[in-house]
């Protein structure tokens, strides 16, 4: 076979349009990961640590117990204890879930209009509750006073995203909490931190154990009463 001028040409130009094919693909904003879901995630850091703080931080007035109240960590204590201190990893795991399943452009584009606003709202739920159970385990940690306020914050958070989650299983959406789980194990779990709430609220432990305020630099100990001046 002779080779001509036009095969020259033809031959020199297929590597270029297959090597043009790779660099399109990449450039493709598509395949990166989605915008919302990183604002999303932004601001559900950045409210969650303004929110816990601002819980952690608020004046709480000691409550009455009785004299024989229990005192630490212990017994059905354990439980909201516990739940507080698993929540950060929880709430850390679930997060890496929903970024590595639903966080390219491209997935996120996938879903429907309503799928994804939900999908938002759980990413950003997910960012409040890992600063809450963050600051709600130091504070457990030093008994300080906020510290039940702290968990029924947790809970307000867990119940929105168990109402986000029936409310997607509902419209046959994605899911990657509960898509192999029947409807009872949210609702089931919604149970148990409303019953944890209540007991932490009515709980003689809870209130002569944690005793301690957040900031006690901040009390006025240096200033001397008047009598005490002269």
């Amino acid at each position: 076979f002779t080779l001509t001028d036009s095969d020259v040409v033809a031959a020199a130009a297929a590597p270029a349009s297959a090597s043009a094919t790779p660099a399109a693909r990449t450039s493709d904003p598509a395949t990166g990961t989605s915008l919302v879901v990183v604002l999303a995630v932004l601001t559900g850091l950045v409210a969650g640590v303004l929110a816990a703080r601002a819980v952690a931080r608020s004046r709480v007035r000691p409550l009455p117990y009785h004299d024989e109240a229990p005192v630490g960590v212990d017994g059905w204590m354990l439980v909201p204890g516990s739940l507080t201190c698993l929540m950060p990893l929880v709430g850390g795991l679930l997060l890496v879930t929903h970024l590595h399943d639903y966080g390219s452009t491209a997935a996120y584009r996938g879903l429907a209009p309503l799928v994804q606003d939900i999908l938002v709202a759980q990413v950003a739920l997910l960012c409040v509750l890992i600063a809450l159970g963050s600051f709600g385990t130091w504070l457990l940690w030093k008994r300080i006073r906020s510290w039940p306020r702290m968990f029924h914050a947790q809970v307000l958070v867990i119940l929105a995203l168990v109402a986000l989650d029936l409310l997607m299983t509902w419209r046959e959406g994605f899911n990657a909490v509960t898509k192999y789980e029947p409807l009872i194990v949210p609702a089931f779990i919604g149970t148990c931190v409303i019953a944890m709430s209540i007991y932490v609220a009515r709980s003689q432990r809870v209130r002569a154990t944690f005793r301690e305020d957040w900031a006690p630099a901040e009390r006025p100990a240096s200033v001397l009463p008047l009598s005490a001046a002269h």
